[in-house]
């Protein structure tokens, strides 16, 4: 949360502002002792110097989001323009038993955007508030920590827009409209058919962010339903929107030879082979066999990337049955390295044969 709080400061002031006040800071008490009041002091000096607008100090705003617990949920209704703010609670039903002097209300800044335009940032500066109805994505590159809710007719444009041309909002947004709105499911703000539905542009996407924020949300559908009827259309669901990632990275590394040169690419290539493979692919399951044959013929030279170890080692234990599960267990009782000893360990856990696991 403080890492957060202090991205979205240093974006209401900018990067410079924030700079100058901290550096002001550090300075004055280098090798002191200091509290968080004389930070808020050093960064208000900077803002009245570069004459920056704000609706309240440093330390009114910035007191609310350290000194009461949790974030707030911003709901924007685009068909009246209303705005409003509430304490963001996972359970709807508990009741916050410890008070706060700010009534658990923040003073949050909002950027926006609509079809057209890149609007002036907004300030939320109470319960409620009015902005001009239009197609809004609230919250642009996720620099205020706080998560977002909107009218249905909104969450159906967005939808849209996703659908459509899913580039014409910034990745992180993208991630961003996926973990808010399982999130709010959980909640019980939205239907959990429209958190499901944020995920169908998948099958379009390539960047890391958006698919990580999808299996996140995910994993936990696959653990309530892997036992029931439903899964079996989660499971061909899940094959169709992964597959075009999986022939992604198929393509760009060379049927697999090459390492994707960039770390996001590295990180996403693994999230398309676990996918895949977990999911039932074959070619998928096929490739890892096929390294689990290489690395049987020559056990001192592991032939699998080290960037994909993690993914192909459970896929191998989850289909190679006794004999990979024996394999892997020799490997891990030989390794020196405590990383790679770790990402054998749990490979083993994926074995989905009860017996093998309780040996």
């Amino acid at each position: 949360q403080g890492a957060s709080v202090l991205r979205m400061l240093s974006d209401f002031l900018t990067e410079d502002v924030f700079k100058k006040g901290l550096q002001s800071y550090l300075h004055t008490f280098a090798y002191g002792s200091t509290t968080y009041m004389d930070l808020w002091s050093h960064l208000q000096k900077a803002v009245m110097e570069n004459n920056v607008s704000l609706p309240n100090t440093i330390s009114d705003i910035m007191d609310r989001w350290t000194l009461q617990m949790g974030f707030p949920v911003v709901t924007v209704n685009t068909l009246t323009g209303d705005v409003r703010q509430d304490h963001f609670l996972l359970d709807p039903t508990s009741v916050v038993e410890r008070p706060s002097v700010f009534n658990y209300t923040w003073i949050v800044p909002i950027t926006w955007k609509t079809r057209e335009t890149t609007g002036d940032r907004y300030w939320l500066t109470k319960h409620s508030g009015t902005v001009g109805p239009d197609w809004l994505l609230v919250n642009l590159d996720v620099s205020g920590y706080f998560r977002v809710n909107y009218n249905p007719e909104n969450w159906n444009q967005l939808l849209r827009q996703l659908s459509t041309n899913h580039q014409a909002i910034p990745v992180i947004n993208r991630a961003q409209i996926i973990d808010d709105a399982f999130n709010l499911a959980r909640a019980k703000y939205i239907n959990v058919t429209l958190a499901l539905d944020t995920t169908r542009f998948l099958s379009r996407e390539t960047a890391y962010m958006p698919w990580e924020a999808a299996l996140n949300n995910l994993h936990y559908f696959q653990l309530m339903f892997d036992r029931s009827e439903v899964f079996g259309v989660m499971t061909k669901y899940m094959q169709k929107q992964v597959m075009p990632l999986f022939n992604h990275y198929k393509n760009i590394t060379n049927n697999w030879i090459t390492i994707p040169s960039g770390l996001m690419d590295q990180y996403n290539e693994i999230n398309a082979i676990s996918t895949a493979c977990s999911y039932g692919i074959a070619e998928c399951q096929t490739l890892s066999t096929d390294y689990f044959r290489k690395w049987q013929q020559n056990v001192a030279k592991n032939p699998i990337p080290p960037n994909l170890r993690s993914s192909i080692y459970c896929s191998i234990v989850a289909t190679g049955g006794e004999e990979a599960w024996n394999f892997i267990w020799e490997r891990f009782k030989e390794a020196t390295v405590v990383s790679e000893a770790d990402k054998l360990r749990t490979a083993l856990s994926c074995s989905p044969q009860p017996w093998i696991l309780n040996r």
